[in-house]
């Protein structure tokens, strides 16, 4: 077994080992997507640290029915939602849901790291809603 994955009891928990998270290297290193829960036992949370270099952008539309957190590690991230920019910095996060189209860039002259964080949204009936 990897070292870097230790599984606790099948189907509770799984420990990913700081540097063994697999890694996706898109554009020559322009973005680095490192994906920390790796299809374990999350329950539909996905949770992916993003590292951009200067100028790099993303768009996103509806990705998925859930939510979406951006929580800034390291740098400076602009998110654009609808019309309206919102410049973060590290220690900052912007939550949305994930169904509206917004676009993600890092304007600054230094690698930004982001930990993002996806939910998918829950069956009407695990969310206490009446009318199911």
């Amino acid at each position: 077994m990897d070292p870097g994955l230790l599984i606790g009891k099948p189907g509770e928990y799984f420990i990913l080992r700081n540097g063994s998270a697999p890694a996706l290297d898109l554009m020559d290193g322009a973005l680095i997507l490192e994906d920390r829960t790796c299809g374990g036992n999350s329950g539909g949370l996905e949770a992916v640290i993003a590292t951009a270099k200067p100028g790099f952008s993303c768009w996103e539309g509806k990705s998925s029915d859930g939510d979406k957190c951006y929580y800034i590690v390291e740098g400076t991230l602009e998110v654009i939602v609808g019309d309206k920019p919102h410049l973060l910095s590290e220690g900052d996060s912007l939550s949305l849901d994930s169904g509206i189209p917004h676009i993600w860039r890092n304007p600054g002259a230094d690698t930004t790291r982001v930990l993002v964080l996806s939910s998918s949204a829950a069956p009407a009936n695990d969310r206490g809603d009446m009318d199911s």
